[in-house]
């Protein structure tokens, strides 16, 4: 029998939104790892390899993964989070992951295809799967960084509220979702970078029309973790979830 998880889908599609007094953004990133804060040039990288846009208006930070992957990151009220999901192949430690459409404790991450067979990784990074999420010790993040857990996600939602619009409609990316895409006002930028679990091996949701599931770990709990979800009738969770199921991961920093 499957040892049944808490899961949460951050799946966005049509957006309702409502208006709200805009209060001002915190564009400036002071908290950065590894380099100094840089500003998104809009002559140069106004978009990423895959053509989703960034906020040009952000003051992005950055932090270097153990593979020397840099990614952008953003200060978000009294949060700083990754402005992109993870790519990593290796813990913190050190320790390799083994790459595996068929999710298990020895086979810990996968990555989408286009229609060519060609890696979507550049755009959306890697999926992993419940297992890493669990090995705090050795750590997936960056050093001085985490996945989150639930309530630092609950922090976010509450901060993005007070823009204009909905949450999902400012923390999804400006294009790359179709007709369902946002506006990215604070800068997460949140991806259509789809899932799988045990029974598809391979990765669905992904793209235009897709879906953003994002890994969490749950506070105050022996061995929970969480898919994050985000759907149209306004519920932020939604629970269930396997440790075969593989989302992305956005860390937060310490």
């Amino acid at each position: 029998m499957r040892t049944t998880l808490i899961y949460i889908f951050f799946v966005i599609t049509l957006i309702t939104s409502c208006k709200k007094d805009t209060p001002t953004v915190n564009t400036g990133s002071t908290n950065t790892t590894d380099t100094t804060s840089v500003i998104i040039d809009t002559t140069n990288t106004p978009e990423d390899v895959c053509g989703i846009s960034w906020n040009t208006s952000v003051n992005y930070g950055s932090v270097k993964d153990i593979d020397g992957n840099t990614y952008n990151t953003v200060v978000i009220g009294s949060q700083e989070w990754m402005a992109e999901n993870l790519k990593t192949t290796k813990y913190n430690n050190g320790d390799t992951l083994v790459a595996g459409r068929v999710s298990s404790a020895d086979h810990q991450y996968m990555w989408a295809l286009d229609g060519n067979g060609e890696s979507l990784a550049d755009c959306y990074g890697y999926l992993y799967n419940g297992f890493v999420v669990l090995d705090t010790s050795r750590n997936i993040c960056p050093t001085g960084w985490h996945i989150p857990i639930v309530s630092e996600y609950d922090t976010l939602e509450v901060f993005t509220e007070q823009f204009t619009h909905s949450a999902e409609y400012n923390l999804k990316s400006k294009n790359g979702w179709g007709f369902g895409s946002g506006d990215d006002i604070i800068g997460f930028r949140m991806l259509p970078s789809g899932y799988s679990n045990g029974a598809h091996h391979e990765v669905v949701d992904v793209g235009v029309n897709g879906s953003s599931i994002l890994w969490t770990y749950r506070e105050n709990s022996s061995g929970g973790v969480i898919l994050f979800q985000k759907n149209t009738e306004g519920t932020w969770f939604t629970e269930g979830g396997y440790f075969s199921d593989f989302g992305a991961i956005r860390c937060v920093k310490d």
